[in-house]
Order: C-alpha cells, then sequence, then structure tokens
C-alpha cells in the first residue's frame, strides 16, 4: 500500500511539472467554452480536481517529509475562510453560496499550489535535473502563449484587454 501510494505520489509531482506548461491551452478552452456561453468551463473543472489532489498531496507529502507546518498552515487557512464565509452569510444583504464559492476557490488555488510546488520542487529536485525539465516545460508555456497571440492578432480574432477601448489585446484568453 505504501509503495502504491509512493509511486503515485511520484507521478502526480511529474505532472504538477507538465501541468505548468498545460496552463496556456487551458486558458484558450477556458475562452472557447465561455465564447460558446457554457457556465462549468474545462478550465474551472480541471483546476478544481487539481486544486482537490493538490491538497491531498501536500497533507500526505507533508506527513511524509515530516514537514507538518504546512498542514497546520492549511488548517488555518481553511479556518480562515470557514471564519469570513460566516461572516460574510450574516453581514451581506444577498448572499450567493455559488459567488462565495468561486470567489473562495480563486482565492486559495495559487496559495494550495504554491504550497503544492513547494513540496513537489523539494521532493524531485533530489530524484531529477529539475532545473532543466523546469526550463523546458516553462519555454513550451512560453511558446504556446507567444504563437496563439500571433496568430490571434494576425487572424483578426483576439479579444480585446479593454471593453471601452481598442488599446491592448489578450489573444484567445479570457
Amino acid at each position: 500500500m505504501y509503495d502504491k501510494l509512493r509511486h503515485l505520489m511520484e507521478k502526480y509531482e511529474i505532472f504538477l511539472i507538465i501541468f505548468l506548461a498545460l496552463q496556456p491551452v487551458i486558458d484558450v478552452l477556458t475562452t472557447l467554452c465561455l465564447s460558446l456561453n457554457i457556465n462549468i468551463t474545462f478550465g474551472v473543472i480541471i483546476r478544481f480536481s487539481i486544486l482537490f489532489m493538490s491538497i491531498l498531496y501536500t497533507f500526505i507529502k507533508s506527513m511524509q517529509l515530516g514537514k507538518k507546518h504546512y498542514i497546520y498552515y492549511l488548517i488555518i487557512l481553511f479556518c480562515t475562510i470557514a471564519i469570513g464565509f460566516v461572516y460574510n452569510y450574516y453581514s451581506k444583504p444577498i448572499f450567493s453560496i455559488g459567488e462565495e464559492g468561486k470567489f473562495i476557490i480563486k482565492v486559495i488555488y495559487i496559495i494550495i499550489m504554491i504550497l503544492t510546488y513547494s513540496l513537489a520542487f523539494s521532493s524531485l529536485k533530489i530524484k531529477l535535473e529539475l532545473e532543466n525539465k523546469l526550463i523546458k516545460y516553462i519555454l513550451i508555456s512560453s511558446l504556446i502563449i507567444n504563437i496563439i497571440m500571433v496568430v490571434s492578432i494576425a487572424t483578426s480574432t483576439s479579444l480585446t484587454s479593454y471593453d471601452y477601448s481598442k488599446i491592448g489585446y489578450s489573444g484567445w484568453f479570457y
């Protein structure tokens, strides 16, 4: 059981590195879903799934590495979020669980991912030449972004950055 869990954790760490390169593709698919008036986008589903798996990974990996301060931080984060949620429930005249949930997920996503990547990098730097892989996948991600920007502007299908003026383009990224 422990070997199987360790193997899954190692595969997830490798996936996290590849996930960096996939960010622009996920963003373009999100824009496509929004242009088709689909409320639950591909990006939301993927990122929520990754967020959930990253929380599990952070709990398990921090216990394995003896870095319990990660768990304490997560507990404090979730308590703070819960207190804010309850406060907003009683203080806001119009309370929408869906909107509050989306806001909470947007807030904690980056925090959880930073913690997760911190643990994954510390684990992977022992096993792999992490710098070379990171540079490679960040380069791939940058190339994807640049190609999308050039193609979207060249085909005049790029989204404008601002609704009120025609200054700036965001490519096909929402």
